[in-house]
C-alpha cells in the first residue's frame, strides 16, 4: 500500500529554518507597504521633473536597501504586527505568490497545491486555514473537496510588495509606473483602452494582478467588460490617483 506524502515539517528541519527564514523577509515587511507603490508612482511622475525624479527614487532605493539589508525586522506601525511563519504555511506562500501572476484571479487549485508541496489534505487545510485566518490570503471553499478548499490565493498587495524577492526578474516598481504613465498621458476625464496596454509587454494575468492593486490602492479604476485574459474594456486614474502623480497628495 502507498503511504500519504510526509509532512516535511517533521522531516526536513533544515529546509524548515530556510522556509522560516525566507518567511520571516516576507511577513516582517507585510506591513511596510509603500516603497514599491511610491517608486511606481515616482517612475510615472518623471515626465513632470527628471531631476526631481531622480532624487526621489535614489532615496526610495535608500530606503529598500536599508530594509533589506537589516538582520531584525522593521518597526511595525501602530495597530500593525510581524507574523512570521516556517515549514508548511511558508511553503504555500511562496508557491501563492509566484503563481498569482500566471493564474485567473491568481487562484491556484489545491490539488496543484498538493502535488508541488507533496501536502496531505489535512497539512494543505491547516496551511490555507491559517494564511486566510492572518488575512495574507483567499480561500474559495469547497465542501465536496478533502482540504475543504477549492483553491487559494495571495491578496494583490502581498503579490505586489513580495514577488520581486522571490523573482528578481520580475520589476513590478516599473510595470506600474508603466501603467500609471500610460493613464496620466491620457488626459483627466479620458478612459484608456486595455489596447494600449498591450504594448507595455506586461503579461495578461500579471497585468490583472497590477490593475486590482492598483485599485486597491484607489488610484485608478478598471472598467468591464472583460475577455479572454483581459478582464476589463478600458482603464482611467481616480480623483486620488491625479492628486498623487501632481503631488498634491501623499501615498
Amino acid at each position: 500500500m502507498t503511504n500519504p506524502p510526509q509532512d516535511p515539517e517533521e522531516d526536513s528541519p533544515a529546509f524548515d529554518r530556510g522556509a522560516e527564514s525566507a518567511a520571516r523577509l516576507v511577513l516582517a515587511l507585510v506591513p511596510v507597504l509603500g516603497p514599491v507603490l511610491a517608486e511606481a508612482v515616482g517612475y510615472a511622475r518623471s515626465v513632470y521633473d527628471d531631476e526631481q525624479d531622480a532624487a526621489f527614487q535614489a532615496e526610495v532605493k535608500r530606503r529598500l536597501g536599508a530594509l533589506e539589508a537589516s538582520d531584525s525586522p522593521p518597526t511595525t506601525p501602530a495597530g500593525g504586527r510581524t507574523v512570521r511563519f516556517s515549514g508548511d504555511r511558508a511553503r504555500l506562500l511562496e508557491l501563492l505568490i509566484r503563481r498569482a501572476g500566471e493564474q485567473t484571479l491568481r487562484r491556484v487549485e489545491t490539488r496543484e497545491i498538493m502535488e508541488k508541496l507533496e501536502l496531505t489534505a489535512d497539512a494543505c487545510r491547516r496551511a490555507i486555514r491559517e494564511l486566510v485566518d492572518l488575512g495574507v490570503v483567499e480561500a474559495d471553499g469547497n465542501g465536496n473537496d478533502p482540504t475543504g478548499y477549492a483553491r487559494a490565493a495571495v491578496y494583490p498587495y502581498i503579490y505586489v510588495e513580495q514577488i520581486g524577492r522571490l523573482d528578481p526578474s520580475i520589476d513590478v516598481r516599473r510595470e506600474l509606473g508603466q501603467i500609471l504613465r500610460v493613464l496620466e498621458r491620457a488626459g483627466e476625464d479620458r478612459r484608456v483602452r486595455r489596447d494600449e496596454f498591450v504594448g507595455l509587454g506586461i503579461p495578461a494575468r500579471r497585468f490583472q494582478v497590477l490593475a486590482e492593486y492598483l485599485e486597491g490602492e484607489e488610484l485608478a479604476q478598471f472598467h468591464g467588460p472583460g475577455y479572454d485574459k483581459w478582464m476589463f474594456l478600458d482603464a482611467e486614474l481616480t480623483t486620488k490617483g491625479w492628486r498623487v502623480l501632481r503631488g498634491d497628495d501623499v501615498l
